[in-house]
């Protein structure tokens, strides 16, 4: 009789932070999982348009450029499927426009510092989908 744990399957987790320190602090909390790290929205829809698949993409809401809802709306259009893996985080919310959509998507969104666990739990449960 084996008495191992369940192997449960690697998630496929794309973290978007134009701060570097982040995806990598993301990266080793979620050791065990395949973690990608994109410091621009921009760079992270190149690498979907290019044919890469996640389980769950955790992005930032405030970013230079292209922000996390502008990337959403984005990957929206080009795909459906990604846009619902979607986890957005957030150091605060500023302007109405944010403040709009974190309502609207308010069990998306995990303030920072995140809570890890809580993120796991959303890592996981992406997988039994």
């Amino acid at each position: 009789m084996d008495d191992s744990p369940p192997r449960t399957r690697r998630a496929r987790v794309l973290v978007v932070d134009d701060e570097p320190q982040v995806g990598a602090s993301l990266r080793r909390a979620l050791a065990g999982h395949d973690v990608r790290v994109e410091t621009s929205a921009r760079g992270a829809l190149a690498r979907i348009r290019a044919g890469e698949r996640y389980d769950r993409i955790v992005c930032d809401l405030s970013m230079p450029g292209m922000d996390g809802i502008a990337f959403h709306e984005e990957l929206t259009r080009l795909d459906p499927v990604q846009a619902a893996a979607v986890l957005f985080m957030t150091g605060g919310v500023f302007g109405e426009r944010a403040q709009r959509f974190v309502e609207t998507h308010r069990d998306l969104v995990l303030e920072k510092p995140l809570d890890l666990e809580r993120l796991r739990r959303a890592i996981e449960a992406s997988l039994a989908r």
